[in-house]
């Protein structure tokens, strides 16, 4: 934080966190994908890739 020219005191919080210990925990993520996949009701994740890996064809 200092190196970036951050004031640590901003931070006070998440520093007090971190001292207590922070529970384990597996996280929580939701790609574009998977929430198009489920909003839209598809089958399979690979429907609701917009840009699917082709073999030959190089990605956008």
């Amino acid at each position: 934080m200092r190196m970036r020219g951050e004031d640590p005191r901003d931070y006070g919080w998440y520093i007090e966190m971190l001292k207590e210990g922070v529970p384990p925990s597996a996280g929580f993520g939701i790609g574009v994908e998977r929430l198009t996949r489920y909003i839209c009701g598809l089958r399979c994740i690979w429907d609701a890739v917009p840009f699917p890996k082709v073999p030959g064809i190089p990605s956008p």
